[in-house]
């Protein structure tokens, strides 16, 4: 265990290589003069590593502050204040990570917008780490010249990206590249994009996601063409329930390819028009009035939840049939 202390150096701060049971905790770890490869807390080939509650500042321009790879079993990153990132934030992943959380962190300031730098940076590069089950939740992210989430790497399946608050990005508030069955929920972003090479607060090329009760608000694209809310790759997903909303944004949803199920949304403020569809095909729906002819045997659809309005009554009806 590495407990409660104040580490103020040059280059690496806390570096941990070759251990199982880690526990760096309660640390403030200050890195003043980075180099490639710098990490103020580093950890590789350990496994069980908890790393929490620390204050850590300072990376490399080619990596991260917290930077947690080559580590299997259980990794928990949380509850840590990161800034001055030289490239990303938090990096967890690369070979061999399994059942990761990364959670209840705060990362502001720093980040790399020409390399592609993350506040949190999850790397599945390697074939194990493709079903790697995170969970990344109730972190805050806020100012930070990249991507606010970044996934890469091959496909990755059962991540949780659940509860964060995202604001400021330079680049993408989410960019998650590739990913299989996974669930985005009740996430918060706003004005992410900013620079004007980012063209969404969110992408999203997956298959069989649900990408449900987020709000994307504000801006997107610092001034460049066709910008949007969520552009929307992939096959086979579910968008449902999420608040969408932004003047500067030409469309809310951009579908650029696959078959998808986008259904009761709030797509509003858009310069151009709710949504588009340049490639793929939806399934859209949005909840509403649907109006019945009376009869005295009348069929009503309320699968989506319309409100029914039903015609003049001019009889006894005597039996209505329910369609759900």
């Amino acid at each position: 265990s590495i407990v409660g202390n104040y580490i103020r150096n040059t280059n690496n701060g806390v570096q941990v290589r070759d251990t199982d049971n880690v526990s760096i905790t309660g640390n403030t770890v200050l890195v003043t003069a980075p180099g490639l490869g710098h990490n103020a807390i580093g950890c590789n080939a350990s496994n069980n590593v908890t790393i929490a509650d620390n204050t850590a500042e300072g990376s490399g321009s080619d990596t991260a502050v917290i930077y947690v790879a080559d580590s299997t079993n259980i990794v928990n990153v949380s509850g840590n204040i990161v800034r001055a990132a030289g490239r990303d934030g938090i990096q967890v992943g690369s070979a061999g990570t399994l059942h990761a959380t990364v959670a209840n962190n705060i990362v502001y300031q720093g980040g790399n917008l020409g390399s592609g730098g993350a506040a949190l940076r999850i790397d599945t590069d390697n074939s194990l780490a493709r079903n790697n089950r995170f969970a990344i939740t109730n972190n805050v992210i806020e100012g930070f010249s990249g991507h606010g989430i970044n996934v890469i790497g091959i496909p990755s399946r059962y991540l949780s990206i659940t509860g964060n608050r995202i604001f400021d990005t330079a680049l993408r508030g989410m960019n998650l590249d590739t990913i299989f069955e996974a669930q985005i929920t009740h996430n918060h972003m706003a004005d992410c994009g900013n620079s004007t090479t980012a063209l969404e607060q969110v992408y999203l090329d997956s298959t069989r996601t649900v990408f449900a009760h987020n709000t994307i608000i504000g801006i997107s694209g610092g001034g460049a063409s066709a910008t949007r809310g969520l552009n929307l790759l992939g096959t086979d997903n579910e968008v449902s329930h999420n608040v969408m909303t932004g003047a500067v944004q030409d469309f809310g949803i951009r579908v650029q390819s696959g078959t998808h199920r986008i259904f009761e949304n709030a797509l509003e403020g858009n310069a151009t028009a709710p949504m588009t569809v340049v490639g793929g095909t939806i399934t859209y729906r949005r909840r509403g009035t649907t109006a019945v002819t009376f009869s005295a045997t009348p069929t009503f659809d309320v699968s989506v939840g319309d409100v029914i309005d039903f015609g003049a009554m001019t009889a006894n009806v005597t039996a209505i049939t329910l369609n759900n």
